[in-house]
């Protein structure tokens, strides 16, 4: 089966205490482990910290020892911040003429494990166009995700009674280690600027019937020396990700009475 071209796109806010040791990490693993070419697409959204600096210092340093190797380093930055879901578009925008097949969207302060990379790409190779990662496989997992083990069940629970209500074969739909075929471009591009954007794209993904491919991933967690993750549970953020939940359901149920 032929080798399949693909871009790791990692959106980035004030990350300066770990950014570089993730994305040496994440360089040297793409290089070492795939024949097929790699693009690492690092979009800083203006962050106020060294985590710009660093990402240059990084890439000057390749370009310095000279680079042979499979992996393309891609870096753009904001002078506003626009939030998650602006930045996950705007590397689909700049890397639209680069012949990829499918995107990998991570995040940036080094929880998602860089190996579930090859799990990832079985599944490309098996076919699959949408590849979800699940962090409910197993109750060590509880507790890493959320911050507490009653956060964690409350999510599972919200995810379980969604999945049972749309018949989805997601088992983590708001996970944002994902990947995507580049031909569902458009749908990202839709997206709202927030985290909510990681919801609105399963929605539109299962509301075209394409089939998703789930993978365990054990999420870690951040380090002494991180800031404080941007994602927080509040009201406003809980209402944001149930808008387009309820919207497909409503579709669902009303598709079931016409001709």
């Amino acid at each position: 089966m032929q080798e399949s071209n693909f871009c790791v796109v990692i959106p980035v806010y004030n990350e300066e205490s770990s950014i570089s040791n993730f994305i040496i990490n994440l360089y040297n693993f793409l290089n070492s482990t795939f024949a097929s070419r790699s693009i690492i697409s690092i979009i800083n959204d203006n962050s106020t910290d060294a985590t710009f600096d660093k990402l240059i210092d990084f890439k000057n340093s390749r370009m310095t020892e000279g680079n042979s190797n499979n992996c393309e380093i891609f870096i753009s930055t904001s002078n506003c911040t626009r939030g998650y879901g602006n930045a996950v578009k705007e590397a689909f925008k700049i890397n639209y003429n680069k012949s990829i097949d499918f995107y990998i969207i991570m995040d940036s302060d080094g929880t998602n494990p860089i190996e579930d990379i090859n799990k990832i790409y079985e599944r490309i190779q098996l076919g699959f166009r949408y590849i979800k990662a699940n962090r409910y496989f197993s109750n060590s997992n509880f507790g890493k995700s959320f911050g507490s083990i009653q956060r964690s069940i409350l999510s599972k629970i919200a995810h379980k009674v969604i999945s049972i209500i749309i018949k989805s074969e997601c088992l983590d739909p708001s996970n944002g280690f994902r990947a995507i075929g580049s031909e569902f471009r458009s749908i990202v591009l839709q997206n709202s600027s927030g985290f909510s954007s990681i919801i609105e794209e399963w929605v539109m993904i299962e509301e075209l019937g394409i089939k998703i491919s789930n993978f365990n991933s054990e999420l870690g967690s951040r380090g002494t020396n991180q800031r404080k993750s941007s994602f927080n549970y509040s009201i406003s953020t809980v209402l944001q990700y149930l808008k387009p939940i309820l919207f497909l359901i409503v579709r669902r149920f009303r598709s079931r009475f016409e001709y």
